[in-house]
């Protein structure tokens, strides 16, 4: 489900070997340690499976959606024993609405590696330098790994544990849809925490209905109608109707 410590040390390798600008001092935030220090500072923070007592726990899944604004369910989200967020999602300023903790955050390679996304408002290179949290990269479909390196690199002294999704896991899931490259972040989130979890209870989903502002916290210059979000809205809604997920 996850890479191990091995492979995220033979990705980083050869991320260095084919020249990957990421390893440059001046690109990322980083004081200037050598490829064997980052690759051992490296597995001192990849974590191979999610080591926590779930069992008979609860666990709300936040979503980025705008409608969080229709209620205030911060309180409610912060009573959870887990809570899972997404890329770059700010609680600061919204906590009435999203709550405040966050324990886990399912996060794409462009979130963590980009230096500039000028179509995300919000966007920082260096945001998940500050947290506290375990996060759980969402690798490309096509196994490009220049991001997920050159976002490693810049948080090489983050107290955050990540885990790496493996490729092939994820793509096993597109799969089952007809139109799908690759998952999102949340319904990824859904799926894999539903192996720890009983039912999850979903915050802040909106499935794209509207591209006019897909986050609540930020503009977003976006205006694609993916073909596959159709397909993951549906997809949850069976979910709901066994039980699985409730939807806030």
């Amino acid at each position: 489900m996850y890479l191990t410590k091995d492979r995220v040390e033979k990705v980083i390798r050869h991320e260095h070997h084919i020249g990957n600008d990421f390893f440059d001092v001046s690109k990322a935030n980083f004081s200037d340690y050598t490829l064997d220090e980052i690759v051992e500072k490296s597995k001192g923070l990849i974590e191979e499976e999610l080591d926590y007592d779930f069992e008979d726990k609860t666990c709300a899944i936040v979503g980025s959606g705008p409608t969080v604004f229709n209620s205030e369910y911060g309180e409610e989200i912060d009573n959870y024993d887990y809570v899972v967020r997404f890329n770059l999602a700010r609680t600061k300023g919204f906590e009435k609405n999203v709550g405040t903790k966050s324990d886990f955050r399912v996060v794409s390679t462009k979130s963590y590696g980009y230096i500039e996304n000028p179509g995300y408002e919000k966007h920082r290179f260096d945001f998940f330098q500050s947290l506290d949290e375990h996060i759980i990269i969402k690798p490309r479909a096509d196994n490009m790994w220049r991001w997920f390196v050159g976002g490693l690199i810049n948080n090489i002294d983050s107290k955050s544990k990540i885990s790496v999704i493996d490729v092939e896991s994820m793509n096993f899931i597109s799969r089952e849809f007809k139109n799908m490259i690759e998952p999102s972040c949340g319904l990824l989130g859904i799926i894999y925490f539903l192996n720890y979890f009983k039912v999850l209870d979903l915050y802040g989903f909106d499935f794209y209905e509207t591209t006019d502002n897909i986050h609540y916290f930020e503009k977003v210059n976006y205006n694609e109608k993916v073909p596959s979000f159709n397909e993951e809205k549906d997809y949850c809604l069976k979910l709901l109707a066994n039980e699985k997920i409730r939807i806030h």
